[in-house]
């Protein structure tokens, strides 16, 4: 009898337990933390103070993801020239301050699309329909897996755990 899928199976499953478990928390911070950067923003009258606060919050953080672009590490040379440069009008600033709000909104949909694709893989091995519960059990000698199915599990299991 070879358990060895079911073992892997299981294993699998908890793992992804784990994540997800850990990618919810990371999405509820991610989720307070634009929140509240969004909140302190609007809360000021001035477009350059508010630039401010959405660049110094977004930098300090690095949760965003890939919200902190190249482009936003030119911004601190641009908020300073924007604080004294009459030429930079407040719309300009008012559009480089919607900008940064959709990527802090963009930076909450991607954890709501990885906690989605989570959630979906986690029925999806519950379920028993995926080739991870019958891995090994079509063999019903007690030979060590082959290195084929081996670097196979390897390359699934590196696939949807090196994000």
């Amino acid at each position: 009898m070879n358990t060895g899928g079911s073992a892997f199976s299981q294993t699998f499953q908890h793992i992804t337990a784990i994540k997800l478990h850990e990618l919810e928390r990371q999405r509820e911070t991610c989720i307070k933390y634009a929140e509240d950067t969004l909140t302190m923003s609007q809360a000021l009258k001035d477009p350059v103070s508010r630039f401010d606060v959405l660049l110094k919050r977004i930098k300090r953080w690095p949760g965003t993801g890939s919200v902190l672009s190249q482009e936003h590490l030119k911004y601190d040379t641009w908020l300073q020239q924007a604080r004294h440069d009459p030429s930079i009008s407040s719309a300009q600033v008012l559009q480089r301050i919607s900008n940064m709000e959709v990527e802090l909104k963009q930076a909450i949909t991607r954890y709501d699309y990885a906690k989605l694709f989570g959630d979906l893989l986690k029925e999806w091995l519950e379920s028993g329909d995926s080739s991870l519960a019958t891995m090994g059990t079509e063999s019903t000698s007690d030979e060590p897996p082959t290195q084929a199915k081996t670097h196979r599990a390897g390359r699934l299991f590196s696939t949807l755990y090196c994000l």
